[in-house]
């Protein structure tokens, strides 16, 4: 374990002191700067607190512009700060619309909800509730976008 690792650990231990975000994110591109390549996934980016965004979006392209050995891919529902900064950013998208993914989401979330129905964490009093989960969160998917 690298000695700024270390320190960091112990600096920051229990909580008594609360590192702030540019602490994490020099600490992040050294531990980087070890390896050959990293993988950073960010999903649902939209989910962030608005004010949160600025600093991730920031964070994000400062480790594509300075670390090339660093891949980065984010999900995020379509958000129009969040388009707008990688295409200012000019970062390659690619759109995952709900219509392309229903099918796979409802055979999902149809096969999640039976198995919980199965082993009893999931108790229904009606049976018809199953589908009305299942419309339900097929429903609030709504599709993504997928940013690297």
């Amino acid at each position: 374990m690298p000695q700024y690792l270390l320190n960091f650990y112990h600096t920051y231990d229990r909580n008594v002191r609360i590192p702030s975000f540019d602490v994490y994110k020099e600490n992040f591109f050294c531990l980087v700067k070890s390896f050959d390549q990293v993988f950073l996934v960010i999903d649902a980016l939209d989910e962030c607190k608005q004010d949160e965004r600025d600093k991730i979006m920031n964070f994000i392209f400062d480790t594509t512009d300075n670390l090339p050995r660093a891949k980065v891919f984010i999900t995020s529902r379509r958000e129009t700060d969040i388009a707008s900064d990688f295409a200012r950013h000019k970062t390659p998208t690619i759109q995952i619309e709900a219509r392309n993914v229903t099918k796979d989401i409802k055979a999902y979330v149809t096969d999640r909800v039976e198995y919980l129905v199965k082993i009893k964490k999931l108790r229904l009093k009606k049976p018809s509730l199953k589908e009305n989960i299942v419309e339900t969160l097929v429903t609030g998917a709504e599709g993504m976008y997928v940013f690297w």
